[in-house]
């Protein structure tokens, strides 16, 4: 299941930004707003595909998803 996880990272505001089809600027402004599910260690953002694409299709949160 670990490796489930890992796969479902995307470690970067350019991953991100490739993965919901906007520009890296609109990106790292959702990000920091909170209108993207992600979290930032540094520099770096990251963030679940899974959480990422429920926020994309308006599906609600996953209680037991875990992570980010």
């Amino acid at each position: 299941m670990q490796s489930d996880d890992f796969a479902d990272l995307l470690r970067s505001a350019a991953a991100i930004a490739a993965y919901t089809g906007e520009n890296y600027r609109q990106t790292v402004y959702k990000l920091s707003t909170g209108q993207l599910p992600g979290y930032k260690i540094g520099a770096t953002w990251f963030a679940r595909r899974s959480k990422v694409r429920a926020r994309l299709l308006g599906e609600p949160a996953s209680v037991n998803g875990g992570g980010a």
